[in-house]
């Protein structure tokens, strides 16, 4: 993994090894999984938040989703590719983007995404993921930490410089 400073400067940056322990964590009255082209399909009706089926299609992207009935309540994607914050190495990929609908939020959906995404790479042979937040945001920061990946890179601090008299 390189991080590309230019593009990363508010960002914290963290990886997790998978060669390390995973503990699933199920998700109980909900569907939750790999998302099909139904979940695509049924993200544009009313109700649903709308995944990006032109990431899906052309970058081939991989979106986990958590359903309540017909209703998606959270997803989260696997990026494959480098972006313009991280040059990814071999059999490495960035968990990217997620959302939680407002209802559903402290209630786990997030960390079994991640989760569920981490033993999916893990399964297909990749070593390392990815995953980063704005130094601002305080929820997806939590949620990363509580999942125990390592930071790597952080915004520089602000230090006040006396300019003299």
């Amino acid at each position: 993994m390189k991080i590309i400073q230019k593009h990363a400067q508010n960002l914290r940056i963290y990886y997790y090894d998978l060669n390390n322990p995973i503990k699933e964590e199920p998700i109980k009255k909900y569907h939750m999984g790999k998302a099909t082209i139904l979940d695509f399909i049924r993200s544009y009706f009313y109700g649903n938040t709308k995944l990006n089926f032109m990431r899906w299609l052309v970058r081939k992207d991989d979106y986990f989703i958590i359903r309540d009935r017909n209703t998606i309540i959270a997803w989260a994607r696997i990026c494959y590719k480098s972006t313009k914050e991280v040059e990814l190495g071999s059999k490495q990929a960035s968990l990217i983007s997620g959302f939680t609908v407002k209802a559903y939020r402290n209630r786990g959906m997030h960390t079994a995404l991640i989760k569920q995404m981490m033993i999916y790479l893990k399964n297909k042979g990749f070593k390392r993921c990815i995953v980063w937040a704005e130094e601002n945001n305080m929820a997806s920061r939590a949620v990363i930490e509580k999942n125990q990946f390592t930071l790597v890179s952080s915004p520089p601090k602000n230090i006040d410089v006396p300019l003299g008299e």
